[in-house]
């Protein structure tokens, strides 16, 4: 099979089946699509395995790591097109050093074009520098117009892929309850930065004054120590520094009635897209591409903490989901906008 019928997607989060997700989605039409991410040992498509899962980092797995790249390098300069998930940022600068790819080859997912959570000094600079020489995609039109806003560059659209690999593999499984009467169970799920969630305090003082029983449960990282006092609330805190693994994460979207997703600076969330591809109602801030996902009576606008209360009460007495989209709708949509920019400026041949 020539070069151009060969495709990378590349990922470096261990946190995220982002890269592995959207290789299942892609592999269809493209079917030599391969795989360069953590290393798993359920993964038989991963040519270049980079630092395992949930594991503890030795040296020479950094090594393994930083090998892996310079191959893709290499294959990135025999003019082999990649798909950039998410890479550290001496990743960014060795791909973007590569002078001989093909132009529009190299193309790169922009997740965060927020202003609190763009990169500022040297990292800015390189940020800028890597898309102009690469292909940058984003996830919505509110994406591509806040992008343009930061560094004057243009993007392309593409769909978010839904998480039904992951659901498939794990054995994710969930049942709505009924809540009248039995009190809500409502679950942050994630990593906890504080340059996208912003109060916590705030947000428990809020559901501390929910009008039925309510149960929080904190699945973050980093831990969370200092939390407030509350009088109805039970707070379940189950944070830690450690990864939060596949296990974990599927019981806890099988337990919980609503997933939050309070962000204040947030483009898009992995854990939202988790939900709703199991079935999970969600309720949270909008903006970004939430819009796009959620339903607007499970929105309040950032912030507003008596409002996003008020959301969970709308969504807890609905018989409807919150979502927009189903898994296979949005596996659609998410192949239809790729097939738009591999196919249309002949990146790759399509499939016979």
């Amino acid at each position: 099979m020539s070069a151009h019928n060969r495709l990378f997607v590349f990922d470096s989060d261990a946190s995220n089946p982002y890269g592995e997700e959207l290789h299942g989605v892609l592999i269809k039409g493209v079917p030599e699509t391969l795989f360069v991410g953590p290393a798993d040992h359920r993964l038989k498509h991963t040519p270049y395995a980079l630092r395992p899962r949930f594991e503890r980092v030795a040296p020479w797995m950094i090594v393994r790591e930083i090998l892996s790249v310079l191959k893709l390098c290499l294959a990135i300069s025999a003019r082999q097109p990649v798909v950039i998930v998410w890479a550290r940022t001496y990743q960014r600068f060795l791909l973007g050093l590569v002078p001989y790819f093909r132009p529009g080859s190299v193309i790169y997912i922009v997740h965060n074009p927020e202003p609190s959570r763009w990169p500022s000094g040297a990292r800015r600079v390189l940020e800028t520098w890597l898309l102009a020489r690469v292909r940058p995609v984003v996830h919505s039109e509110n994406l591509r117009a806040a992008l343009f806003n930061l560094c004057q560059i243009d993007a392309q659209v593409v769909v978010h892929p839904p998480y039904a690999g992951w659901k498939s593999r794990v054995g994710a499984r969930h049942t709505r309850r009924d809540v009248n009467g039995k009190g809500i169970r409502l679950l942050i799920m994630g990593r906890l930065e504080r340059d996208k969630f912003r109060s916590l305090e705030e947000l428990i003082n809020a559901l501390d004054g929910l009008p039925v029983p309510a149960t929080l449960r904190m699945l973050v990282r980093p831990a969370v120590v200092d939390l407030p006092e509350t009088t109805s609330l039970v707070v379940e805190n189950r944070s830690g520094d450690k990864w939060i693994d596949d296990k974990d994460l599927a019981e806890a979207l099988q337990w919980t009635d609503i997933l939050l997703a309070p962000y204040e600076a947030v483009t898009e969330s992995g854990t939202v897209q988790l939900a709703l591809t199991m079935g999970v109602r969600v309720v949270g801030f909008s903006g970004g591409a939430m819009c796009e996902s959620l339903r607007p009576d499970a929105l309040a606008e950032r912030g507003d903490y008596d409002g996003l209360v008020g959301a969970i009460l709308r969504v807890s007495r609905s018989v409807d989901g919150t979502g927009l989209w189903t898994a296979e709708s949005r596996e659609a949509d998410c192949r239809r906008s790729w097939e738009d920019v591999l196919f249309a400026d002949g990146v790759i041949r399509p499939k016979p």
